[in-house]
């Protein structure tokens, strides 16, 4: 019976020396000291931490991945890019670093590259719901909203919880003129996250195009009570500003006061001057 205990010590000993080993690596420490910080929004320490884990073991693909994602943080997204790439040629098959390199490009406006990374890490991950919705998001911006929604449609089946793509699917449906389909992703990415201001604005958009201006007003004082701001690629258009028939308006107009100046030039009567445009109505 003794010698049963003795055992069972030795084995215990053995499965957790690795564990004791790993935790007082020095790499490992820098890399959770860097985590924590990073956590608690200190980009700039948390960079310093995860520089450290580098210097000590250059071979972590994680250390530079995480670096990554504090340099894309801090609106270094050259850096970012070039830690991703690292990460991914120590690590081939390291499907977050594809994805988060994808959104430092999204961020470049390379829109292609970052579809390409998405791409990648979707094959890596056939389930990677992020990737997907990340895609979308390259795929808004290029303008192929079809695709996005097709996008944010597979993020939402493998991930429903993911408020970022019923977001973006509902950016897609307005910018196709599907007003209702937006209002109705937007109220659900609201209901998922609380406190996503941009949802809030864009819904009120979608309101706005409906000519629904009192719960436009609402959802807009409730993205700016949240601390909306507006970032690149995320705000919705007016639908107004953008509609065809309204160009064609403004085409007309155009080409009007153009001929009309032409006219008076021609019969020697002086060209209005920029001011009195306003006043051609009342001649």
């Amino acid at each position: 019976m003794k010698a049963s205990k003795c055992w069972l010590v030795v084995l215990i000993v053995v499965l957790l020396l690795p564990n004791v080993a790993a935790s007082s690596d020095p790499a490992t420490e820098a890399l959770e000291k860097g985590r924590a910080l990073q956590a608690k929004g200190d980009r700039v320490l948390a960079i310093t931490e995860f520089t450290e884990a580098i210097r000590l073991n250059p071979k972590v693909a994680d250390a530079f991945n995480c670096r990554g994602i504090a340099y894309d943080d801090n609106g270094e997204h050259d850096k970012a890019i070039v830690d991703f790439t690292e990460a991914i040629r120590l690590d081939p098959e390291f499907a977050d670093a594809y994805d988060n390199r994808a959104i430092a490009y999204w961020y470049l406006h390379e829109f292609d590259k970052a579809i390409d990374d998405c791409t990648e890490a979707i094959r890596l991950q056939p389930h990677y719901a992020a990737a997907f919705s990340n895609r979308a998001m390259a795929y808004q911006d290029k303008g192929d909203h079809d695709k996005a929604i097709a996008d944010c449609t597979e993020a939402i089946r493998f991930n429903p919880q993911l408020a970022a793509a019923y977001f973006l699917r509902g950016l897609a449906y307005h910018e196709k003129g599907e007003d209702d389909r937006a209002i109705v992703d937007c109220t659900e990415a609201i209901r998922l996250d609380p406190t996503f201001a941009e949802a809030y604005n864009n819904r009120g958009v979608a309101y706005a195009g409906k000519g629904e201006q009192a719960k436009a007003e609402e959802d807009f004082a409730q993205a700016k009570k949240l601390g909306y701001k507006q970032t690149p690629g995320r705000k919705m258009p007016s639908r107004f500003l953008m509609d065809p028939r309204f160009m064609v308006l403004i085409l007309v107009v155009v080409i009007g006061l153009v001929v009309y100046c032409v006219q008076r030039a021609l019969s020697g009567r002086p060209v209005p001057e920029p001011n009195d445009v306003q006043n051609l109505s009342d001649q």
